[in-house]
């Protein structure tokens, strides 16, 4: 027969449900104020990493020309959210049948978008350069590590806030940037430029 010790300390080694609701309130309030952060990050880690694999598609293209000697073309494909590159070698800047695909892919995160600042995806400012010629739809790297045009694509967060840019800045040498979009002084710049670090919305 339990005695009144033993049910005062088992009553002591456990929770009420008072204490048990306490806690779970407590969590639940952390985890409302660290949410939006969170994602926060969540989406800039999706449009970074996404614009380090389109810049890294790039260099992989450039290659590729240099060691094929053959002109290669960077694509972006809008129904499947797909960036590719294709060796030209009828030079024609077209992707037609027996023209070789690079292994390289990249596709979109779910989170990511390809659009310039202030307007919907797809949108007339997610690609600057290279859709000033028809049929034109991104840059071309020659045999010699240059490209046909300078220009950029465009990638944004689903706020539309945060924007990055990757793009190829001279024409001799194909040299590929990123630079993100600051909307208080309306340009691109490169992380650290001029001692500025990217900022975040």
């Amino acid at each position: 027969m339990p005695t009144r010790r033993d049910s005062r300390t088992r009553r002591e080694l456990g929770f009420t449900l008072m204490e048990a609701i306490i806690v779970v309130a407590i969590i639940g309030i952390l985890l409302l104020i660290g949410m939006p952060s969170f994602l926060g990050t969540l989406n800039r880690t999706r449009l970074t990493g996404s614009a380090r694999e389109v810049a890294t598609l790039f260099q992989v293209a450039r290659l590729e020309a240099i060691k094929m000697n053959t002109p290669v073309k960077v694509t972006y494909d809008p129904a499947l959210r797909r960036f590719g590159a294709f060796i030209d070698q009828d030079r024609d800047g077209i992707e037609d049948a027996g023209e070789r695909r690079l292994p390289s892919v990249v596709e979109l995160s779910r989170k990511t978008e390809f659009r310039g600042q202030g307007e919907p995806a797809n949108g007339a400012e997610a690609i600057d350069g290279w859709d000033d010629v028809p049929a034109v739809d991104g840059p071309s790297f020659q045999f010699d590590g240059s490209v046909d045009r300078i220009g950029a694509f465009r990638l944004a967060d689903t706020t539309g806030l945060n924007v990055i840019e990757i793009r190829v800045e001279t024409q001799a040498t194909g040299r590929v940037v990123q630079r993100k979009y600051d909307p208080v002084a309306t340009k691109y710049y490169t992380h650290m430029e001029n001692d500025q670090p990217w900022e975040w919305f």
